[in-house]
This record gives C-alpha cells, structure tokens and sequence, in this order.
C-alpha cells in the first residue's frame, strides 16, 4: 500500500477495533519488534504462498509435458556438445579462444595494420571483418547447464502430480513448506529449460553448413592468429589445423549434427 504519506505501508486491524494506516517503518516504533517483524513475514509468505499455488495451479497439469521436452532437449544438446568437443579437438582450443576474443556481436574479426598512423608515427592497429556468423555464443555455452537441467529434471519428477484429476485437491492438501518446495522445483525446471532452448538454438544456427563456412573464413583469413580450415561436404565435416591439404577429402571427417530440435512425442 502507497499513500501521500506513507512511501510504503499497510492497513492494520488492531486489538482496540481499529483499522489503522502505518507506514513501513513506523511498524517497528509503535508494535513489539519481534511481533512486528514476525507479522510481517507472515504477511509476506501469505503472497508467496498465494503466487505459487496460482502459478502450480497453472502448471501442474503440462508438467509431464515440459519434463518430456526438457529429456529430449538434454540428449539433443548432449548429442550437439560432443560434435564440438570433437570439432575443438580438431582445431583446437587455442583457435576456439582466439575467436571469441576476435568476436564483435556476430561477427568474426582480425586485427590488421591500417593505412593511418598515430601521432608517434607507428601504423594504426584495427580490426577488420571477416565474416558473419549466427548463434555464436554456441562457442561458449553455459557451465554446468546439462547437469543442472538434469538435476532439475529430477527434482521436478518427484514433485508430479501423476493423475490430472487429483491435482486441485493434492494442491489444497499441501502445507505452505510443501507448497515452495513444489513450486521452486517447478520454476528452477522452467528457468533452466529457457535457457537449454536459448543455447540448443545458438548451436542450430551455428553448427550448420553456412555457419561453419564463416568460421572457416576466419581460420583461413592471412591474418589470423591461429589457422584451421573447416569443410563440409553432404553431412561430413572435415577439419583440421593449419593450411588445408589437397587431400582433405581422404582425412577424418565428423558427422554434422541435426540442425533440427528433436520434437517429443506425447502420449495423452
């Protein structure tokens, strides 16, 4: 409650009969401060318990969905990460740090002598474009997002209400301890899942053909710090350091990840 005269405040119904306005802090001054401060974290879990039943309300029944989808997108990334742990393998880590820090937004850089000069005379050092890329923060993914959606997973399994029909009434039965459990579960498996899907579509717009001819063109720029060259070819992807050999075609290749997010198949 905001009033002209309180910057923040509430409405108390006190022992005298009274309903009186008071403002946040003098609370403290005119009530017993343990009463007062136990009060108000009464008043404050009421709202947090009331928010998570509305939001456990509305999720509940499409939990055995998002749980589905959240598996299925831990095997998809699962399966993405190992192409490129392969394909830094091939090219090496040393290459794959050096383009992060030659990366501008989507673009790929190289650091270049300039025509100008600045005022000691010495050549002026920029960095010039040499490709475009989508989903480059494929290139750094989050640490520990597979394992915490795993566990995220887990928790949340346990917190199902298997039977649809049984959940309003499984809900109203669960004590307020029980209740922020539930919803924490639900809500860390949602926020993960926002950000599985954010990285799984970095990585579809990234380790596809167009995307890993634009980090080809780096590695083979001449001005690149750590050369590599990257061919794809149907769904093989040849890659290795350096200058590209003429036999390219005879040497390892890896097999280029589905760009396409697996979809679940639910079962009603």
């Amino acid at each position: 409650m905001r009033t002209p005269k309180f910057d923040e405040g509430f409405l108390v119904f006190c022992s005298d009969g009274y309903l009186r306005l008071i403002g946040h802090e003098c609370g403290h001054d005119h009530f017993d401060e343990d009463s007062y401060a136990a009060a108000l974290k009464e008043h404050d879990d009421e709202v947090a318990e009331a928010v998570a039943r509305s939001m456990l309300d509305e999720r509940m029944p499409d939990l055995a969905r998002t749980l589905v989808e959240a598996r299925t997108l831990f095997r998809d990334i699962w399966g993405v990460l190992d192409f490129q742990e392969r394909a830094v393998a091939g090219i090496t880590k040393r290459a794959v740090a050096a383009m992060r820090r030659s990366r501008i937004g989507d673009q790929l850089t190289v650091d270049m002598e300039a025509d100008a000069t600045d005022e000691r005379g010495r050549k002026v050092i920029e960095k010039r474009v040499v490709s475009t890329a989508a989903g480059l923060d494929a290139l750094s993914p989050p640490s520990h997002l597979l394992g915490d959606l795993n566990l995220a997973i887990a928790e949340a399994a346990q917190v199902w209400i298997v039977q649809r029909d049984e959940i309003t009434a499984r809900l109203a039965g669960m004590t307020r301890p029980e209740i922020f459990a539930t919803g924490k579960a639900v809500r860390r498996l949602d926020s993960l899942m926002e950000t599985a899907h954010e990285v799984r579509a970095n990585m579809g717009s990234l380790f596809n053909a167009e995307g890993l001819a634009a980090l080809s063109a780096w590695g083979r720029h001449g001005h690149c710090p750590t050369p590599f060259w990257i061919e794809v070819i149907g769904k093989r992807v040849y890659l290795n350091v350096g200058l590209r050999p003429r036999n390219w075609q005879r040497g390892i290749f890896l097999t280029l990840p589905d760009g396409r997010l697996v979809e679940p198949v639910i079962v009603a």
